[in-house]
């Protein structure tokens, strides 16, 4: 593409370079054609990089022409060079792709897996087409090309197995509305309707209290846990008048052992199976989209740029921390297996009561030496 042909000038007894000007053009001159002729050289004839040393060396020719008397058609020459290797590297080769289809634009390529991936996180319709940037009648062609279905999704539970397995769940968080019993639903693989767990949940029955002392309310405080105070307190139903209130100071190394022993098992059970039912609820202003759900539709969102390290950094020492205290184990391995034995005989027959009840006579003739 390129015929280029360099002359170089070669000092001698003619040609004398005794002054600093005609010394320096001389080095410049010899530079730019030992870049060209490298450039030139390859093969294959890289673009890039000729581009890169054209643009370099004329760069510094005009830089010379400030100072030195650089001829006029030197530098037009050069000039023209990079134009024509400017214009080669904007030239793009396009080349026709042929595909056969049929008549019209052609369709969406929509994954199977990926579909059926969302649909099982219970992902309405409209809210997958929205991620995957199509219609929702593209989505509901793709499941009727696909063979699925959102229905397909719903267990097929009768009434009766449905209210056991919301009575189970009540037994687990009393307190948990219809959303927070559909999410635990979930977590164990039942998906049913929301007018079917509304049904389940909604117990219409009436009770009336005759009068004073028909029905108390107990509760209790926990605000002072860090001193191991509990207080404990009853209000009448009928007149809303307190009983009584007292408070419990946990003093005692066989009760908190004891606790500890008998609770927590349970805590820490009751504890996952919120988590589980939290993270399949459907928030209301959210559009009745779990935490699950929300979690897969914004994996794509970018991460924004937080500095973590720096966002970590609270200090050494950090305001308003509650320090429980801690009691040391009072038994060897030995006394310790043995507890745990009992337990776990126990467990099935005793309620968390009774079961705290035998741990805490153990604890007692254990620490007093009495067998």
């Amino acid at each position: 593409m390129f015929g280029v042909q360099f002359n170089v000038i070669v000092p001698s007894d003619s040609y004398p370079l005794d002054s600093g000007p005609e010394i320096l053009k001389f080095e410049i001159f010899s530079r730019l054609i030992t870049k060209l002729q490298a450039a030139i050289s390859r093969s294959p004839l890289d673009f890039d990089f000729l581009e890169f040393t054209c643009r370099q060396e004329l760069y510094l020719l005009e830089a010379l022409s400030r100072h030195v008397n650089v001829p006029e058609p030197i530098l037009q020459a050069f000039q023209h060079l990079f134009r024509l290797v400017m214009s080669h590297s904007n030239c793009t080769d396009g080349t026709v792709a042929t595909i056969a289809g049929e008549t019209g634009r052609p369709r969406y390529d929509i994954d199977q897996e990926i579909l059926e991936e969302l649909l099982d996180v219970n992902l309405p319709v409209s809210c997958i087409a929205k991620l995957l940037g199509v219609s929702r009648s593209t989505i509901n062609r793709r499941m009727r090309e696909f063979g699925v279905s959102a229905r397909q999704t719903y267990s097929t539970l009768t009434d009766e197995e449905l209210d056991d397995a919301v009575i189970r769940i009540k037994n687990e968080m009393p307190s948990s509305g219809y959303r927070m019993v559909k999410g635990r639903l979930r977590s164990t693989g039942i998906h049913v309707q929301w007018r079917r767990v509304i049904a389940s949940i909604i117990v219409r029955r009436t009770y009336s209290v005759k009068g004073p002392l028909s029905l108390w309310h107990v509760d209790t405080n926990h605000k002072l846990i860090r001193y191991n105070i509990v207080i404990f307190g009853a209000v009448d139903g009928y007149s809303r008048k307190v009983s009584y209130i007292i408070t419990v100071f946990l003093s005692f190394t066989e009760d908190l052992f004891s606790v500890h022993m008998t609770f927590l098992p349970k805590l820490m059970a009751d504890l996952e199976a919120f988590v589980e039912g939290w993270n399949n609820h459907p928030p209301r202003t959210e559009g009745n989209q779990t935490p699950e759900q929300l979690w897969h539709a914004g994996l794509d969102i970018q991460e924004p740029d937080v500095d973590w390290d720096f966002a970590a950094d609270f200090g050494e020492h950090v305001d308003g921390a509650i320090v429980v205290p801690e009691f040391p184990c009072p038994f060897t391995n030995e006394e310790m297996a043995e507890l745990q034995l009992l337990l776990h005989q126990n467990e099935n027959d005793c309620t968390r009561t009774e079961l705290y009840l035998v741990c805490r006579e153990y604890v007692a003739a254990a620490l007093s030496g009495t067998d």
